[in-house]
């Protein structure tokens, strides 16, 4: 106990409250120490007051949230807490207690606390674990010795002991001898002394090789203690210690391929600890590591996944993502410059693969830049809600990008996708600034006149979207509508037909990129419903490219095709060609969705009807 001299003298209101409470409570109190396992706490009252059985302190203080002394922690309930520290008689005015007491507590199952520290239920051990030469030190159950997670006391690196050594019976809670006695083996002589002082079993000491890695560990846990000094990286001032410290411990687990459930080893603490201090080139050289100790790619690393452990704060997972992801991608431009093979422009490859498949074919040099391009996109959050919100399929992001349209972008496909050397236009704030409009007869929706007039692809939107952009084609936004931004925009019917011309011929990145059923749809400004159809009835290979949807629309036109391109040449009603369509020997094939028109029929009978000049068709190869 503390020494009670004048100066530290609890306040008259303690002494009151114990005198009120006499009957209720241990008549010789305990302090609580600094870093003191609240349960360490109450094995010494119950020594001290002459009382072996620990349950006695749990009738005592009539707590539901715990039974038994070895389900005590932290995040119980308050009121059980704060009948427990009466029944101690720990003092409320110093500090730690008032931490222990503080309403931030977590009322999950899953969540407890640690003094300052959020942590994981699971990460603290319900039997005891002592270091023989810390209790020599001061008598005191240390509640950093609680973590599952380290095997070793963090301050003096000596081995816990959690088994009697004489005995052999793991140390519990049940019975209490005072905290440096095991609980099994008690005096013959003197039932209320134990026979077994872990004092005498001195431990091994673990030797640290990085002791500022392992004070990162210490200083998560016990801020006050002598540890690492130095500043951690600005991405980490968004989650908190606890989250911190179930990070640290992921990456250490993860590097040693083990549980968390499992006491880490020394060198695997030491790696994850340094990984966060030189964040984010430490944590990139674990990565580096693994892939040099994994040359043929036999899948993802246990530290690749935690991007992806539910476990993880969803601001940590993305931390980690962005990691891995640059990891990724370095690592792809250091293999394939050796090849050659600079950019996505050189894609040649249809077949979009996960980053699991992908890291072990970069391992085996059997990646091309378009595979990287396209999975790095479509892993992306980012990515697969602005390809959603645009209405454009993830390939066509790839031109964009190229075109400077994407900025945000820019940084996950750098040195991956080449740049046009064009001022770079955040293209959603240009959008956002256009003027709105209603539909009518004098304007077209842009998707629809490109779709109508050309074969087309990622390049041809992004000339488009750029003279939008910048003015050259003014252009509205559908107010009316709820569909996505690529289909909103509208011009008027004279000025589209002018950069449409223009824009006919530009080359597109990805030709032979794989199209999923939603980027089918969205280059065909259906639903995916239609996509699918598409592919039943064989009109699509089951594998679809930006180049067989381009095959596809040479041989057959959708109806709202048809009407768009008669309201482009302005030549006739397009409810009369509709009515004389439905009437003609034009091949057709009906979907349960939509029907498809022979391109080439279609053409030959607006052209014999003389409603359209063959030769006046913008931009389609038939």
């Amino acid at each position: 106990m503390l020494a009670c001299t004048p100066r530290n003298l609890p306040p008259a209101q303690y002494f009151i409250d114990r005198h009120e409470k006499r009957g209720q409570i241990f008549a010789l109190p305990v302090d609580l120490l600094p870093g003191e396992d609240v349960r360490g706490a109450a094995m010494q009252a119950a020594a001290r007051n002459g009382f072996p059985a620990t349950s006695f302190v749990i009738d005592l203080s009539a707590a539901r949230s715990f039974r038994r002394l070895s389900c005590l922690h932290e995040g119980a309930a308050a009121e059980d807490l704060d009948r427990l520290v009466g029944v101690l008689g720990l003092r409320t005015d110093v500090e730690h207690v008032k931490n222990l007491l503080s309403d931030e507590r977590n009322n999950s199952r899953d969540w407890s606390r640690l003094g300052e520290l959020k942590v994981r239920r699971s990460q603290i051990v319900s039997h005891r674990r002592v270091a023989p030469r810390s209790l020599k030190l001061a008598e005191r159950q240390k509640r950093i010795w609680a973590l599952r997670p380290f095997s070793f006391d963090l301050e003096t690196g000596e081995r816990l002991l959690d088994h009697c050594p004489v005995c052999g019976r793991q140390l519990g809670w049940a019975r209490s001898y005072g905290v440096s006695f095991c609980d099994k083996c008690h005096d013959d002589t003197n039932t209320l002394r134990g026979a077994v002082d872990l004092r005498a079993f001195e431990q091994e000491i673990v030797e640290f090789r990085d002791v500022e890695a392992i004070g990162l560990f210490r200083s998560q846990i016990e801020p006050d203690a002598t540890s690492t000094s130095r500043r951690l990286h600005s991405d980490f001032s968004a989650i908190g210690r606890g989250e911190l410290f179930h990070l640290a411990v992921s990456v250490g687990a993860a590097l040693g391929k083990r549980s968390r459930l499992k006491p880490l080893d020394v060198e695997d603490i030491e790696k994850a600890g340094r990984a966060l201090l030189e964040w984010p080139s430490g944590f990139d050289d674990l990565l580096d590591q693994i892939q040099a100790e994994d040359p043929h790619g036999r899948g993802m690393h246990p530290l690749h996944k935690l991007q992806n452990d539910p476990t993880l704060s969803r601001q940590t997972r993305a931390l980690l993502k962005r990691r891995v992801d640059f990891n990724l991608r370095s690592g792809a431009i250091s293999r394939l410059s050796k090849q050659g093979d600079q950019s996505v422009a050189n894609f040649n490859s249809g077949h979009f693969v996960g980053r699991t498949v992908l890291a072990g074919m970069l391992a085996k040099h059997e990646v091309e830049m378009g595979q990287i391009a396209l999975s790095l996109l479509r892993s992306s959050a980012q990515c697969r809600k602005l390809s959603a919100d645009l209405g454009l399929p993830f390939p066509w992001l790839l031109d964009l990008v190229a075109a400077g349209l994407l900025p945000e972008l820019s940084g996950m496909l750098a040195n991956i996708v080449p740049s046009i050397q064009n001022p770079p236009i955040a293209l959603i704030d240009s959008i956002c600034k256009l003027p709105s409009t209603r539909p009518d007869e004098h304007t077209i929706s842009v998707s629809s006149a490109l779709f109508t007039m050309t074969d087309i692809s990622g390049a041809q939107c992004a000339a488009v979207l750029r003279d939008i952009c910048t003015g050259a084609l003014p252009a509205y936004v559908d107010q009316t509508s709820a569909l996505p931004v690529w289909q909103r925009l509208r011009c008027r019917i004279d000025d589209v037909l002018t950069s449409v011309d223009k824009c006919a011929t530009a080359a597109a990145l990805g030709t032979h990129a794989l199209f999923t059923k939603n980027d089918v749809a969205m280059a065909l400004g259906k639903n995916p419903r239609i996509a699918r159809e598409l592919i039943v009835q064989n009109f699509l290979p089951a594998t679809v490219t930006a180049k067989d949807v381009t095959v596809f629309r040479r041989d057959w036109m959708f109806t709202t095709e048809i009407v768009d391109r008669i309201r482009l040449e302005g030549t006739a009603a397009p409810g009369a060609v509709r009515r004389s369509l439905l009437s003609s020997p034009v091949v057709r094939q009906t979907l349960p969705s939509a029907t498809l028109w022979s391109r080439a029929g279609v053409t030959e009978f607006l052209s014999g009807s003389g409603l359209v000049d063959l030769k006046a068709i913008r931009g389609r190869t038939t």
